[in-house]
């Protein structure tokens, strides 16, 4: 009876807790004032309640172990079960580019994979694609297979380029692959993709505007672009119904805006530096003297425009009554210094900078005149 009463009493009026730690083990109740209003309260001990019970248990489930050897603690405690991999049919292909970063005339590139259903495993077809940008980051697409299917599928690029003013899309071969690691290259897309750079040492000297002409469907095509040592290259995405393509440069000094121009080649891979433009590479020069005074020789000395202190680069050249006439040559290694200075002798002052397409005429009487104004 005295259980049943407390039971009811911890039912309405309290609720079990364990001891504090410094009392005796065992179990108090905690009483709600709340919950106990003056009056009468009275109860069937015969009637079933339903009461809470607070047990306490004393447990020490790792005793055991501390007795254990060390050797044989890992498996007394471990079990360790292998479960084989369920099948899930999720595959992904890993998408990686080798293409120039800097793509001229292409808006936009994707790649597109797809796959044809396979009934009754598979019902539907799958298609997805993804970016192809100018980074070297490699391209995640996950696949839903059927759990018994091996990899297989079609793929094909999608290049936007511009025509005309507007967008056009240029589709690549479709190929087939069953590798999860797709490696994409400038001849899986539909155009030509033709590398230009130039060397950065002339890139320090000048910007180059690069253009690239042709013919596309009866009408003028061309794409351009330039270089500059912040940018030293480029490719020009070219359709391949262009016809007659060709690429064509200018180079322009960054020291006082010069312009140099290179004659149109045949579009193809192309790296530019100092000598594909005109003004430099081997120069030559026609030089005569005519001799209307007394003399029987005359001598000059000549050198190019950047090579009047470097003695290794002059050269004296003579005339005599016999031999009025003589030709010289030498390197320019800048299209934009590719002239020439001569002067009569150590005294005299070097003349200007001259072009080496007009040939250098001389009188003999001259070099008198030269050492009189020197000497004044």
């Amino acid at each position: 009876m005295a259980d049943a009463v407390i039971d009811r009493i911890a039912a309405r009026y309290a609720s079990p807790q364990p001891s504090t730690p410094d009392a005796p083990t065992g179990v108090r109740l905690v009483f709600d004032e709340a919950a106990m209003a003056p009056g009468r309260v009275q109860w069937n001990l015969a009637e079933p309640q339903l009461a809470p019970r607070l047990i306490a248990i004393e447990a020490d489930p790792l005793g055991p172990l501390r007795t254990m050897a060390a050797a044989d603690l890992y498996d007394a405690v471990v079990r360790r079960h292998d479960v084989r991999a369920l099948a899930s049919g999720w595959r992904s292909v890993t998408v990686r580019t080798n293409l120039p970063d800097r793509r001229v005339g292409v808006v936009s590139a994707q790649v597109e994979l797809q796959l044809p259903a396979k009934p009754p495993a598979r019902m539907f077809t799958i298609k997805t694609s993804a970016p192809l940008t100018a980074a070297d980051r490699p391209i995640a697409i996950d696949l839903r297979l059927s759990p018994s299917e091996a990899l297989s599928y079609q793929w094909q690029t999608t290049a936007i380029v511009l025509s005309d003013g507007r967008a056009e899309q240029i589709k690549g071969p479709p190929r087939k692959s069953d590798r999860e690691h797709l490696l994409i290259g400038p001849d899986d897309f539909g155009l030509r993709l033709i590398p230009v750079a130039a060397e950065p040492v002339f890139l320090a000297q000048a910007d180059i505007e690069v253009e690239c002409v042709g013919t596309r469907k009866g009408k003028p095509w061309s794409a351009r672009a330039s270089l500059s040592d912040i940018a030293p290259d480029l490719a020009f995405a070219v359709p391949f119904d262009v016809e007659g393509a060709a690429i064509r440069a200018t180079a322009r000094a960054k020291s006082d805006g010069a312009r140099r121009s290179m004659p149109a080649v045949e579009a193809d891979s192309l790296r530019l530096d100092a000598f594909s433009f005109d003004g430099s590479g081997s120069r030559e020069l026609e030089l005569s003297c005519e001799f209307d005074d007394g003399a029987n020789l005359r001598t000059i000395e000549i050198a190019p425009e950047d090579g009047i202190d470097d003695a290794g680069k002059r050269r004296q050249v003579k005339f005599t009554r016999h031999s009025p006439q003589a030709r010289w040559s030498w390197l320019s290694l800048s299209p934009f210094r590719g002239g020439y200075r001569w002067r009569w002798d150590a005294q005299s002052p070097w003349s200007a900078v001259l072009q080496p397409e007009t040939p250098l005429r001389l009188r003999s009487s001259q070099a008198a005149a030269a050492r009189i104004g020197a000497g004044a």
